[in-house]
């Protein structure tokens, strides 16, 4: 190192100095569920997430999923001045499926809808991980009795 600076006059090469961006380019994520309920009913969805970044460290994210329980929501981050809280307010709509399982098959099958707009309160921890605590101001879900699919009885009165 001493040397150098003494040959710096002298001294033929390249000095390059990186610098970290305050953004990135908008990316998406893409992903499969595949949900195994009994030996012989599964449900299956494709989900997509989209994130968008700009320069003051905010970031919009949209997820959409298609398939069995169909589902789309928003979220705005943005930091809160230089601290490591934020608070992101949300939007969502999803269809969630419960299935009533007796001796490996489904009996029941119920399907709410889901609506929902709310706020969190959150804190980074690090540059992968954060902490949220939120509730939903407006929550509305309307659960219907979807199909009965398979009670049948025997001559005796059992269920299979």
């Amino acid at each position: 190192m001493e040397q150098d600076k003494r040959n710096a006059s002298r001294a033929t090469g390249l000095l390059v100095q990186g610098r970290i961006k305050p953004h990135a380019p908008p990316f998406m994520m893409l992903g499969i569920n595949l949900e195994n309920t009994t030996s012989s009913d599964f449900r299956i969805t494709a989900t997509a997430r989209y994130l968008a970044f700009d320069t003051v460290g905010s970031e919009l994210r949209v997820d959409g999923t298609v398939g069995s329980d169909p589902g789309v929501g928003i979220e705005l981050y943005r930091p809160v001045g230089p601290t490591p809280l934020f608070i992101p307010p949300y939007a969502g709509v999803a269809r969630l499926t419960f299935d009533r399982i007796e001796d490996e098959a489904v009996i029941a099958r119920y399907k709410q809808t889901v609506s929902r707009l709310g706020l969190r309160v959150g804190l980074n921890l690090g540059a992968h991980s954060d902490v949220r605590l939120g509730r939903p101001w407006a929550e509305r879900g309307r659960r219907s009795r979807w199909a009965i699919l398979a009670l049948r009885a025997t001559r005796h009165g059992d269920r299979r």
